[in-house]
């Protein structure tokens, strides 16, 4: 396509010329001589981005123009523009021009000048070169070239005989080798003398086209030093795909390699280690499955490696205990806890072996679950242990029970014939001492059973405290009575001092009254005749403060610190003098720490008597001060009560002597030795208050409970369990069987005046 200005008729050679100039790939273009556009050919048309307008467009046509380091190149200063007002070529110069489309071409102009026969200036021309590629492949290079200066691996290129055509600076930093140095020599003085047999190797491969990823070696330095070498190595390819020569990356992993070799003696020593342990230990992953079980899991349980890994351990714990374990360790991983617990697990003697399991969570770096650590410990015998102790634990509790249940059927005919002397002989005044004395000898032998029971029930964890508001002036009246018969036989003085105001703390009253009593009684036991015992009962820092204070045998120093021990007693000639099975002050500790409180013992030593200090949290609310009101007795506020009962007991002297003591307080009695007589008997006699024994063979008191309410003459009966056995479990099973009461042999007489009361009331209504 040729375009060109004017009527000037071109001859053939001028014709052919320009059809020549259209057919370069070069853009070239003329000029008058003010630089207007007199021709141009195609590849200007291309270069441009648009078909410029001869005869107006100038040199530059639309262009924006820049110089090759980017900044602005204006039109006046362009190579053309130059030659026109020089009169003169311009060579060597390069600019960059901006298209109509936003896209950029890079180019070498080559103006010239163009005058008449006459030297005057009557135009130019000028040959535009797009050097675009060649600038974007030289800076392809340059960059290629940049990163391969500033790269950490080692980049070296040999032709395909190994010798060396390129070295980069890390290369040189890592074999110690400058690039004149290395450049022209074998690759082979990099290769130790026992490695010279991988480079034909490597060789081979890569003129089969072949690539060699990340080969691990060993490489030597220019001082000869040894460098553990990943290599990476690829075939350099010409224009037409042959091979030329080759490209290697060397990365230094020295230190990798010194790390790994660290982390495998770790390892080892790991395994050593978790071998050698007594424990069997263990990696577990997040899931629940072992990741590492040392060689003692393997012993102990006869899995292989391939099952005991992964969840494959779950096979070797008992079937009974499995789905237990593997939540347990579901919910530890859940809420990323630690996790401890016991199960049975497969021996390869042949049996299951109780097993502790435990295991510490492991966090990344994030803060997420990595894992958990662990240790398995074989503890069967412990276990075993424990299951013996607890089942002799048992037997004590069953024997302690069983014993109080024998020596509570004789002390019940004992006491009910003692109430009955007591009041035939009224008038007697030896006959009543001598009444007075059994019956103190009875309560003592009593409460030392309730003593056996009540320590009985804190080891196991079987004592309730049913608390409430209770004021300390109460709780001392209270154990001042129950000990009053035994301060008077040991013919002792009792000094008690209380508080003006009232003093509430939160307890049970009836362990409260048992703590004090319990003081009281020992340091009265433990007092010479016309000694002197001290209770006093002050506040301070929020606390009740009771202190018994007696001046006694005392307690020498080195016998403190276990006087609170169970069957501890600090004079054992003493022991053997008063009695006494050395569990009072024990068992007064724990109830008084079962309180919140605490309780000390101080003596100055021997003879110098003792002080015992209890210490109790005061109530939060305090009870105002309790209306004065003379002490009375349960017997003097009752009436005689006319009731009728029924005895039932398989111990003839106990329900002989209980209904003789009945029918003389006015009660009309029956007694039945045996189930079937006492059900025959409700139906005729119609009993109001069945006093029925637990015990009894053939049909228990328990079978008669239940069998009597469903006979319409028991319907309003009211049932009690008098009974030497007095565990909760013995209570539990009375309400279920239909009893309404459960007292415990020797029965005391107070309460069961006031339960026949109450059967008298129900009776009149």
């Amino acid at each position: 396509m040729l375009r060109f200005s004017g009527d000037t008729i071109m001859d053939p050679e001028a014709t052919a010329f320009l059809a020549m100039l259209d057919a370069l790939p070069a853009a070239v273009y003329t000029t008058d001589a003010e630089g207007r556009l007199t021709y141009f050919n195609s590849a200007c048309v291309e270069l441009s981005g648009r078909v410029p307008n001869l005869g107006t467009d100038e040199w530059c046509v639309t262009w924006k123009l820049f110089h090759p380091d980017g900044t602005p190149l204006p039109h006046a200063e362009c190579p053309m523009a130059v030659a026109l007002k020089e009169r003169r070529c311009v060579r060597g110069a390069q600019a960059i021009a901006e298209r109509p489309d936003g896209s950029r071409v890079w180019f070498e102009p080559y103006p010239t000048p163009l005058f008449d026969s006459a030297g005057n200036l009557v135009g130019g021309i000028n040959m535009l070169v797009d050097i675009t590629d060649r600038k974007e492949t030289d800076a392809a290079r340059a960059l290629l070239a940049a990163i391969v200066e500033t790269s950490d691996d080692a980049i070296i290129t040999k032709d395909l005989d190994g010798v060396i055509t390129s070295w980069n600076q890390s290369a040189e930093r890592l074999f110690g080798y400058r690039a004149e140095e290395a450049v022209g020599q074998p690759i082979t003085i990099l290769i130790p003398p026992e490695r010279l047999q991988e480079e034909p190797e490597i060789l081979s491969r890569l003129r089969r086209g072949e690539r060699v990823d990340h080969f691990e070696t060993v490489r030597v330095g220019k001082k000869g030093q040894r460098l553990d070498i990943s290599l990476t190595i690829s075939p350099v390819t010409d224009a037409s795909g042959r091979i030329v020569g080759i490209s290697k990356i060397a990365r230094d992993i020295t230190e990798r390699k010194r790390a790994e070799a660290a982390i495998r003696d770790s390892e080892n020593r790991f395994r050593v280690t978790a071998d050698a342990a007594p424990a069997m230990l263990r990696l577990m992953a997040s899931d629940g499955g072992s990741t590492f079980l040392s060689h003692g899991w393997y012993r102990f349980t006869g899995q292989s490696e391939s099952t005991g890994l992964g969840l494959g351990w779950l096979d070797a714990v008992h079937p009974t205990d499995r789905e237990g374990t593997q939540r347990a360790v579901h919910d530890a991983v859940a809420e990323k806890q630690p996790f401890s617990f016991d199960y049975r697990l497969w021996h390869v003697d042949g049996q299951y072996r109780w097993c502790h399991d435990c295991g510490r969570p492991q966090f990344g770096p994030a803060g997420e679950l990595a894992g958990y650590v662990g240790s398995i410990t074989d503890i069967h015998e412990r276990k075993m242990a424990e299951e013996a102790l607890r089942a002799a634990d048992q037997r004590k509790n069953e024997f302690l029970a069983t014993l109080a249940h024998e020596l509570r059927n004789p002390l019940a005919p004992i006491r009910n014939s003692l109430h009955v002397l007591g009041i035939s002989t009224a008038d007697d005044p030896a006959t009543r001492r001598i009444t007075e004395m059994l019956e103190r000898q009875v309560n003592y032998m009593s409460r030392l059973v309730d003593d056996l029971l009540d320590v009985a029930r804190i080891t196991s964890g079987k004592i309730e405290l049913r608390t409430e508001q209770v004021e300390i002036a109460a709780i001392v009246r209270g154990a001042v009575e129950v000990s009053k018969p035994l301060i008077d036989t040991a013919e002792v003085r009792l000094a008690t001092t209380l508080p003006s105001q009232p003093v509430t703390v939160e307890g049970d009253p009836v362990r409260l009254t048992q703590i004090v009593g319990n003081l009281l009684n020992n340091a009265a036991k433990y007092s010479e005749p016309g000694g002197q015992i001290w209770l006093t009962v002050t506040c301070e820092n929020n606390q009740a403060i009771i202190s018994v204070r007696d001046t006694g045998i005392g307690i020498e120093p080195q016998m403190l610190p276990r006087i609170f021990q169970m069957f501890s007693q600090a004079d054992h000639e003493a022991r053997r003098a008063q009695g006494g099975l050395g569990i009072g002050l024990a068992l007064a500790k724990r109830l008084v720490e079962m309180h919140g409180g605490r309780i000390e013992g101080k003596s100055p030593g021997r003879g110098q008597g003792s002080e015992f200090i209890i210490r109790l949290p005061l109530a939060e609310r305090q009870l105002p001060a309790p209306a004065a009101a003379a002490p009375l007795s349960v017997r003097d506020q009752l009436p005689r009560l006319a009731s009728r009962v029924l005895i039932v007991d398989d111990n003839r002297d106990a329900a002989n002597s209980l209904g003789m003591l009945l029918k003389m307080l006015g009660n009309d009695v029956q007694t039945a030795n045996d189930g079937l007589t006492a059900l025959e008997l409700m139906q005729s006699f119609r009993p109001a208050v069945v006093l029925l024994d637990l015990g009894m063979p053939g049909m228990t008191g328990y079978d008669v409970a239940r069998r009597a309410r469903e006979l319409p003459q028991c319907k309003d009966a009211i049932f009690v369990a008098l009974t030497g056995w007095g565990q909760e479990e013995d209570r539990r099973k009375t309400r279920e069987a239909g009893f309404d009461h459960h007292l415990l042999k020797p029965v005391n007489l107070g309460a069961l005046e006031v339960l026949l009361s109450a059967a008298k009331e129900r009776q009149d209504a």
